[in-house]
């Protein structure tokens, strides 16, 4: 449940359709969705007013700006090196919405990858 709760608070979601290594690159595309409303939701979403009686009160819903998304990818030989990196940035996102990505890091024989956030 621990990963389940933080899984849940994570602003961006990040999906793989494609992951192609080569000898001389890695390709790889995917999808990555804004999901600010929601990890927003996961937090507390009721406070609590003060008086004879506590009661839960809904908070208003919070209002997002349109926000660009970067992610670093890099690429990683068999000992897990970094052989090569790339970054991507989408165009500006509400919540809910996504963008497609595609990325090609020119790297030897990749065998595997991470990105992060940025």
């Amino acid at each position: 449940m621990t990963w389940y709760n933080k899984g849940s608070k994570l602003a961006v979601d990040v999906t793989f359709t494609e992951f192609n290594p080569g000898e001389k690159q890695l390709d790889m595309r995917g999808t990555i969705v804004d999901r600010r409303d929601k990890a927003a939701a996961s937090e507390s979403t009721t406070t609590t007013v003060k008086g004879a009686k506590a009661r839960p009160v809904a908070k208003p819903p919070a209002t997002f700006p349109p926000k660009a998304i970067t992610l670093k990818f890099e690429a990683l030989d068999k000992a897990g090196t970094v052989i090569g990196s790339q970054s991507i940035t989408t165009e500006p996102l509400l919540p809910g919405k996504s963008a497609s990505f595609s990325v090609s890091i020119t790297a030897p024989n990749p065998l595997a990858y991470r990105y992060t956030i940025q």
